[in-house]
This record gives C-alpha cells, structure tokens and sequence, in this order.
C-alpha cells in the first residue's frame, strides 16, 4: 500500500515540476497544499491508487489587433480579408479605394478617382468655387457662384454681349497661361482652397473637359498613366490592386527600398516571407530571422523552436494532443495522442469513446462492450452465445445460466436442485407428494414441469408444448394480447377487442362505425345500444346530436358480430377537429367464453362543414335548375335523333356526361356543390333498362358482382365491375343485332307485299285523298327505315363509338385500376378492356393518318375533329381515374387538358363553322374554369379559406356549370334559325317536290323489276 502512496507522490512531483516551467503560480501554490497532505492511509484496507491529471491549452490572446486582417500571427498579417490590401512593408492592411465600399478609416467611398465631387481618395472634398462644406456637401459658395445640385455655378449677366466677352477671355488666357496653373494645381498644398488667378481681362476658369487633365497626380515609379491611375510601371514594380500607385515586385530576387530581403519564394516561415524577415510561428521574440523566445510548450534549439513529445509540455499550435511526460501505453496519453480505451475505435478529447471496434457497442457508460446475441464468443468476456435473450435457457446475457430453481451450477449445467425440486434432465422439476403409506411415507410424487400440460402455481398458463405465439409462451407466461381458460391444458384465444373506424362525410353528417374483431354476446339483459355513452369531449351537449343505429345488436342468447353506427352531427362550425368518444357500461364475453375489456376510446372526426339554412335553399334551387335543363336538353337529343340530327344528340349527351364526371374530382367540395352534383346523377339510362326489365334478365346471364372502386368513386359506391357496368352496351349490341336480322327481311317482305304495282294502282283508282295521304306516310316511314342500313357500315360503326366512349373508357379504366381479383370473370373482363383500347387507338390511328391530307370544310367536323376529341375524352378519364391520389395533380392536369384542347382547335378553326367552334368553346370553357378554381379545395390550400368563403365559391362555380349547359340550347336556337331562314329561301325561289301516288307507282314497278331479277339470280 505504501508503494501506491510514493508513485502518487512521484507523480505529483512531476506535475508540480511542469507546472513551475509554465510559470502557472495559482495551480503551483494550490497543489502545495496537497502535496503537504498525510500520505498514510485512513485505515489499512482503502487508500488512493492512482489518478489522472488533464492540462487545457490556454486562450491565445492578440494584444495589437490587426484591422482588416483574416489571419494574424503576432503582430504581423498573413492574409487579409476581402475589399482589403495588404502591406507588406507595414504588415497591416488597408481598405481598397474605389470599390464602393466604406470600410476601416474611409470616411466615404464613391467608386471613382474624380477629384471635388463630393469624395475624393475616400475623404470628403469640396466642390469647386465652394467656400464652407460639410461631408462633401457644399453649404456656401464663393461670390459670384449659385448652389445648385451641390456645384456651384457661376451667376453671368443674360443682357447684352458681356457673357460672350468673359468666354472670349477665359479661354485666352487658358491657352496662354494654362502651364502655369498646371504647376499650380500640381503643388498645391492639400489644405489650402485653390483661388483662380486674375490674369488680363478675365481669371482662368476651370472647365470640366479640362478637369482630368489639370487635376492629375505623378504616380511614382509609373510609366504610363491615365486618369489617375497607372497603366504600366517601371521595372521591378507592378500595378497595385486599384492602379492608382506603383508597388514593388516581391520574390524577384532583387531588394529594393522597403523591402529587407527576397528568397524568391512564398513560403512561410523561411527565414524570409513577402521580402520581410520572418522566424517560425511558433516563435515569440524574433530579431533578424533568429528567434529568442517561444511560445508555450515549445523549446528554443538553435535560434529555433522545437516540440519535443515525452517532455511534459503540451505545445501549443501542434500535433500534440497531450503530453504526460513518458511513454507508457494504456495510461489515457501516449505519443502525445490520446489514448482510448480497450477496444474503442475513435474517441474524442476527454477520452470518451465515440465508435467501438467490430463485434462491440457502446454501453450507458461509453465504454465498449461485446454485442451479446451476435452468435460470436469474445473470449474473456463472453462465456457463451445462444443468440436470444430467454432467461433460464442455459445462456443469458453470454453468460452461463442453469434454470430456474438450480443452487449448484457448472458451466450451464445444473448439478443441485433448490429445496422441493428434483433434477430430472437437467432441470429442476418441483415436486408434489400426492400420497403417504401408513408409515407416513411417501408412495405418490408428482413433477410440475412447463410444457406437461398442468398448470402449476408457478405458472401462468400450460398448454401442453413449448410454441411461442400461440398466446402461451416456452416459459408456461401469458402472451400480450392473448387470454387463456383454465383448462387442462390449458387453451388461449386472441383477445376480442372493439375498434372505432371512421366512415364518411355527408354534408354536415359523419359516421362512425363500431365493431368487434370477434363475436361477442351480453352477460346480462339489459338493453346493449343504452349502455353505450358517447361524446364529444371538446363540445357541449346543445351543440351537437349523435343517433346510434344498431345494424348488428348485442343480446344475451346468442353471439352476434355485432356492428353499430354513429350518425354525428355538429351544429357550429369550429375550427379544430371534433373529439369523439365513447364508453361502455356492459359485460360481454367472446365466443371463446372469454370476457371483453371494454376500454374507453376516442377518434378525431373531421372538421364540419355547417352552411345555414338560406345557402341550402339556394343550394336547392340550382340543383332543380340543373335537373331541368339536362332533361331538356335530353329531351332536345332525342329530338335531334328524330330530325336526323345525330351529331347533334351526341354532342348534348357528351356535354351531360362530360359533366357529370366533373363530381369524381378527388377534393373535399363545399356542401352546396355536392347538391348541385345530384342533378348530374340522372345521366344515366339505366332506369330505362329497369323499367323494360332488360338489367333483370342480364343479371339471369352475368352473375352479380361488387368490386370495390379507389378515391373519390368509392364515396359514391361506384361499382368497378366491368360486366356489371356495361349492361348498357350489351343490350345496344342485342338491339343492333335483332334490327340488322329486321332489315334484312323488311325489305323482301313490304316490296313483295305491300308496295307492289297493284296496291298501288288500287289505290290510284280509288281516288281517295285520305287513303292516298296514309299511303304517302307509309312510304316515307319505310324510306327512314331502310336508311337505317346506314348504321352497318365503317362510319356507321365509328358514330356508334364515339357516342360510347366516355361511358366506355370510364368504365374500363375504373376496372382495370381497381380490380384485385382473378379468375374467368376478370380474364373476360380484361379482354374487353384490351379490346375497347384497341379500337380507341386504331380509331386514333386512322384520324391521325388523315391529319396529313388537305383538310376539307366538310370533313374536318365528322373525321378529324371527332379524332381529336376522343383523344381529349380519353386523356380526361385516364387523369380522373389514374390521379386520384394526387388532387392537385389531378386539377392542374385536367385544367391544361381542356386549355390544350380549346388552344390546338384555335390553329385549325378557319377550318371549323363558327357557330361549331363557339359551342365547343362554350363546353370546354366552364370544365376548364372550375377544374382550376376546384384547387382551392385541394387540401394544401384548404386550410387558407374559411368555410364560408368555399360555399361562396362554389356558388360561382355552380353558375359557370349552369352557363355551360345553356350552350347547346342557344347553339339549337341558332341553327333553327338558319334552317327556317334557308327553308323559305329554298321555297321561294325552288319548286318543292310534292310526292303523289303516281310516284309512288313508278317506284313500285322498279321495285318488281328488282324483285324479278333476284329471284332469277
């Protein structure tokens, strides 16, 4: 023990010595008092071993700071900072003239060299002829001169020639006399006001074309200047940085003036740096390029300063990082680098270690240790590896463990049991007598054992094997999340739990679902919907109402999975999302006979959105408006059919459905646009295949089926099954089917029959007009009739596309971005689909081809035009359904669509009528302005408008909707207009052709004539 006190002493010793060196009084004088301290023990089993002692650098202090400097080493500048130059006689720096910058000791800085304007050399200088200035600033002028725009100019008479004279004269005398007021301005001392010198008739004046020249400096050492500043000096000096001196050229070998020596390099601490004698930087005390003194921690060798590592001094601006004065490893500093730990990789300073070894960690200490559970034995500090962290399995925490209940134990093996245990297999099994003899012996012992089945009063639970996960555990504990019966063995079940799911927002009503993961039933009779206590925690019972609709109740006869809804609804409009919550006062148990915890819970509902009873009115009022004018206008389609007007008809139902997709936009709309969008919900024609009872026997052939649709259609319920969705189309091709056998026969049978040359001689003859009147009506409906063969051909077919499309595409998208099943449904469904793209692209394909001919007035609205448009139709739907995640994406996408669309037809609309071209601006117009106003909705921008300002938003977006219905109406009226206009022109000047039976008659006989020869052929 006493060796332990002499090395503390030794140490000590050492410290106190470094410390003397460093002249440091107050740690010197502090550490005598410990020094003199008892160096015996306070008892004989404890005393000091060792200890460790850290020195920090002192703060470097600048006595004579240099301004401007970047890095300052003693008295002497190395580098300036930006805007300054550098001296390499005084060692300092000054601030660049004529940069614009006022820096240091300039008192202005106008960024130029031009002499009484206000500044001059960074100092303030008056303006010429100025008698009294400040800051530059003329406040008095000399007499005879006006202040005007700080100059002072001079006041001449306007009467007369005398202004004339006086320039006469002093333009005279400049020419005479102009060297001797050269060498005047030349010599003029700095402080004395330049006067003008009186010389004939009239002083010389100073004008400013003349200024530079008489005003200009010799720049020394300079050969060639021009307005004050050098454009090339002498030999060996070199421009400065503003060229308005010569300074000389350093490292050239050669010394001149202010410079001491020239080593013809540029390197520090040489002996010689920037031609000025210079010692190391360690150096303290330097005269003549041999240093007397060093800073701290270094040793003067030779004129020069060395650092010497083992010495006991940390030398400050080196590579030590400590210096304990030996070379012992492992003691905190050795080779004066910090020394880290057993098996650290990198520490800092303090010795504290920051990344360990591999197959180490740091612990809450920052000292390494070896990973335990990495399967690799360090020796030494590990006794074992099992990768896990199960007590009593052997191996815990790497190191050897017995199981539970062992007292003697080697290596991981137990070798004694505790009291009451007995060793079987290396484990201890408690024991139970169940049985004594009628000496009191023992017959019967029992041995509980984890695994065996038997549930003992040690364990939680026993089922009989040693699986994890099956809600007991290896070691017989119940899992989380599980509860288990007290059978034998005993059986666990997942615990039952009930859950809050948000469902919807409908208008100002939310809904909330309440379901349990399992089926539940009531311990007692009580009614279940009552015991159900819901709220919202950050509202007031007046200020909202919550209804409960029991879709699945809860009784006490049998287990139910039960499923109850929340109708909420909140009266206030508030800013913060509503807090709902619920608890239940109720016993339940699982199908498992298991009893449910019924803990409280809560869910944040969304915010509401509450309009007043007026804005609904209103709301209303446009949605009745809009059910009006799209069954007008649906009304005027069928019409316009009738009229052989198709494009027509067509063109109304795209303007319909185009929108009626507009609801699918993926925002959050205010509550006035969502009733307005229920108009659009009657574009549809499937009340038309319920009333013929068409969908009742489809569905006999295609099995009903919910595919569950994405986004904003799952709102709706959309239904993404393609079979489903496209009764439509199939029970069109069954009617083009049955009318294409129709007109095959019609023709055969009313040609043989009815319109024959002796009907129509009968009925010649019997001169009746009303008789004749009902045969010329027939006549024109068989002709409309047999025109229908018309639908069986190329463009027949492409008409009946185009008029499908936008029901086509929706629906085959919808599909195939929400279908997730398998199985011979889809496979048709997905050859469908690929079908309908194929015929869209080929379609496109041949429009594209006929771009490239010379495009014809007659031709542009039925075949190029109706290209470009379904490819519009096409983009649109593909941008509804595929950006449904992305709701501003969606907006801005749909908004350049319909801007690229109405751009691209403006090129080519000398090719389109104009009452064409305005009505398809009047469709694309509206859809393009509420596409753009629907990104305030977007929910980044949704939170910088008031809820109010959203429904007075929509109400204009309901307006731009409404006007754009209008358009086909005004379109309609117009044409008829013209048609009417055109009838009676055509009537006027044209007979009318007036068909009469003997027409008719001489249609007949052709008609035989055709009979005849087909039944030759």
């Amino acid at each position: 023990m006493e060796s332990y006190l002499c090395r503390l002493y030794f140490w000590l010793r050492i410290y106190k010595k470094w410390l003397w060196n460093n002249r440091d009084i107050d740690k010197k004088s502090s550490l005598d008092s410990f020094l003199t301290g008892n160096q015996n023990c306070y008892n004989g089993t404890s005393c000091i071993r060792d200890f460790e002692i850290y020195y920090s650098q002192p703060a470097i202090i600048i006595q004579n700071f240099i301004l401007g400097c970047l890095d300052q080493v003693g008295d002497q500048c190395l580098f300036c900072q930006e805007g300054w130059i550098q001296d390499d006689s005084q060692q300092n720096c000054h601030p660049i003239c004529g940069d614009g910058i006022i820096q240091g000791q300039e008192q202005c800085d106008d960024a130029n060299q031009v002499s009484n304007n206000g500044c001059f050399q960074c100092r303030f200088s008056c303006p010429f002829f100025c008698q009294q200035c400040e800051f530059g600033k003329c406040l008095k002028c000399q007499s005879n001169y006006e202040l005007i725009d700080n100059r002072c100019q001079e006041i001449k008479n306007i009467n007369g020639l005398e202004p004339l004279y006086e320039l006469e004269y002093s333009i005279f005398n400049l020419l005479n006399y102009g060297s001797y007021y050269h060498l005047l301005l030349e010599y003029q001392p700095p402080d004395q006001q330049l006067q003008p010198m009186q010389i004939s008739n009239q002083q010389i004046q100073i004008y400013e074309i003349f200024e530079y020249y008489f005003k200009r400096k010799t720049i020394e050492n300079c050969f060639s200047s021009l307005f004050g500043q050098c454009l090339e000096c002498q030999t060996f000096y070199k421009p400065s940085l503003n060229k308005n001196q010569c300074i000389m050229k350093c490292n050239d070998g050669i010394v001149m003036e202010n410079e001491i020596c020239d080593d013809q390099n540029n390197i520090q601490f040489d002996g010689c740096y920037k031609c000025q004698l210079s010692c190391q930087l360690e150096c303290n005390y330097c005269i003549q390029k041999q240093c007397y003194s060093c800073i701290d921690g270094w040793q003067l060798i030779d004129y020069k300063c060395y650092q010497i590592c083992g010495d006991g001094l940390l030398a400050i601006s080196s590579l030590e990082q400590c210096d304990d004065g030996n070379f012992q490893p492992y003691d905190g500093c050795y080779n004066c680098k910090f020394e880290c730990n057993s098996y650290c990789f990198q520490c800092d300073s303090s010795n504290t270690c920051l990344l360990c070894v591999e197959n180490f960690e740091l612990n809450e200490k920052n000292q390494c240790k070896p990973i335990c559970g990495d399967g690799i034995i360090i020796q030494g500090l590990e006794e074992c590896e099992d990768k896990n962290d199960i007590q009593f399995d052997g191996c815990y925490q790497c190191l050897y463990q017995c199981t539970q209940n062992c007292i003697k134990c080697v290596k991981g093996v137990c070798q004694e049991c505790d009291i009451g245990y007995i060793l079987i297999q290396m484990e201890c099994q408690k024991v139970v007598i169940d049985d004594f003899d009628e000496n009191n012996e023992i017959v019967v012992i029992n041995v509980e054992k984890c695994g065996d089945g038997n549930q003992s009063t040690l364990e939680e639970c026993d089922d009989g094997n040693y699986d994890n996960g099956d809600g007991c555990s290896s070691q017989c504990i119940i899992e989380e999340n599980w509860n288990c019966n007290q059978d034998s063995p005993n059986s666990c079940f997942l615990q039952t739990k009930y859950s809050l799911e948000y469902q919807n927002q409908t208008f100002e009503h939310q809904f909330v679902l309440l379901k349990f993961s399992n089926e539940v039933k009531q311990v007692s009779n009580i009614n279940f919907t009552q015991s159900i206590q819901p709220e919202i925690i950050n509202l007031n019972q007046n200020q909202y109402q919550i209804t409960i609709n029991p879709v699945v109740d809860i009784n006490s006869t049998q287990f139910t999975l039960a499923l109850f809804e929340f109708d909420i609804v909140i009266f206030e409009q508030m800013s913060l999302e509503p807090n709902f919550s619920i608890s239940l006062h109720s016993s339940l148990v699982d199908y498992n006979n298991m009893p449910v915890g019924l803990p409280s819970q809560s869910l944040l509902l969304k915010t509401p959105k509450i309009i007043n009873q007026n804005q609904i009115n209103i709301a209303n009022k446009f949605q009745n408006l809009g059910n009006i004018l799209i069954i007008g206008l649906g009304a005027i389609s069928i019409l316009m059919l009738l009229f052989k007007q198709p494009l027509q008809c067509f063109e109304i139902f795209d303007l319909l459905q185009f929108q009626s997709y507009l609801k699918f936009v993926n925002v959050n709309y205010p509550l006035n646009l969502q009733i307005y969008f229920q108009s659009s919900e009657i574009v549809t024609v499937s009340p038309i295949l319920i009333y013929f009872k068409i969908t009742d026997r489809l569905n006999n052939i295609i099995t009903e089926n919910f595919i569950p649709s994405i986004g904003k259609f799952q709102e709706y319920q959309i239904n993404a099954d393609l079979l489903i969705n496209i009764q439509s189309q199939i029970s069109q091709i069954v009617f083009i089917g049955f009318l294409y056998l129709f007109l095959q026969i019609y023709p055969r049978i009313v040609n043989k029959y009815f319109f024959t040359f002796r009907n129509i001689y009968f009925v010649q003859q019997a001169n009746s007009q009303w008789f004749s009147w009902l045969i010329i009506k027939l006549y024109q409906i068989n002709k409309k009739i047999l025109n229908l063969r018309t639908i069986y051909s190329k463009k027949g077919f492409i008409q009946l596309f185009y008029a499908n499309c936008w029901d086509l595409l929706f629906k085959v998208f919808l599909f195939m971005t929400s279908n997730t099943e398998t199985g011979y449904r889809s496979t048709i469904s997905y050859s469908i689909c690929f079908l309908v793209l194929g015929l869209t692209i080929i379609i496109l394909l041949l429009n594209i081809k006929g771009l490239n001919d010379n495009l014809k007035v007659s031709k542009i609205r039925f075949e190029q035009l109706e290209g470009i448009t379904l490819l519009k139709k096409l983009l649109f739907i593909l941008i509804l359904i595929d950006q449904q995640s992305s709701d501003i994406i969606q907006c801005t996408m749909l908004t350049l669509l319909s801007l690229g669309y109405i751009g691209f037809l403006s090129t080519i609309k000398q090719n389109i009528e104009g009452i064409e071209f305005i009505g398809i601006i009047w469709m694309e117009v509206p859809v393009m302005l509420f596409t753009l106003t629907s990104l305030i909705y977007c929910s980044d921008f949704l939170s910088f408008m008031k809820y109010n300002e959203q429904i007075l938003v929509g109400f204009v977006q309901i307006v731009i909707l409404v006007l754009g219905l209008l358009g086909p109406v005004i379109k309609l009226g117009i044409n008829v207009y013209k048609e009417i206009k055109q009838f009676y022109q055509q009537k006027k000047y044209n007979p009318v052709f007036v068909l009469n039976i003997a027409n008719i008659l001489t249609i007949a006989q052709e008609n035989r004539k055709n009979v005849q020869q087909q039944q030759k052929i």
